[in-house]
């Protein structure tokens, strides 16, 4: 169930940045906040909003080898508020994309990384954003890096 107020989400997704900068440098990763300053109130329920940025940035630091860096953008894209981070990880496979929102749904490639997860994550980002009225998608290329977007409407 959500509870949508008004909600500043810029001041949400700066709080996240701030509170993973430590475990993105402890995997040799930096973070790049690029956030509009022009970002409304929007009217959805910030705690569950919270919890999908957190996840997606989470899952780029996660997923990205080497030294890798992390571009989280907010930017007005009309009527409604586009949230991207964008990773330079292992990426996601072709065959693996229809699945990625999938109740439970972890890639053999993310398997073999060795790395935890219940396979929710994504699931629950979905359900939220749709449920808020927006839509949540991505784009990868294998072994580049994978950038997660997703919209909310302004009103």
């Amino acid at each position: 169930t959500l509870n949508p107020a008004p909600t500043d989400i810029r001041k949400i997704v700066a709080s996240i940045i701030d509170d993973l900068k430590v475990f993105a440098q402890a995997k040799n990763t930096t973070i790049e906040a690029e956030l509009a300053d022009n970002i409304p109130l929007i009217n959805v329920d910030g705690m569950k909003i919270q919890q999908v940025v957190s996840n997606i940035i989470f899952n780029a630091i996660r997923y990205s080898k080497g030294k890798g860096e992390i571009i989280v953008a907010l930017k007005r894209e009309g009527k409604f508020v586009e949230f991207s981070c964008e990773d330079h990880g292992v990426g996601i496979a072709p065959e693996d994309g229809p699945k990625m929102f999938t109740k439970f749904y972890r890639s053999p490639r993310v398997l073999a990384l060795a790395t935890e997860g219940s396979g929710l994550g994504l699931y629950i980002a979905k359900a939220i954003i749709e449920q808020s009225k927006g839509k949540i998608w991505f784009e990868s290329v294998v072994d580049k890096g994978t950038t997660f977007y997703f919209t909310l409407p302004i009103k």
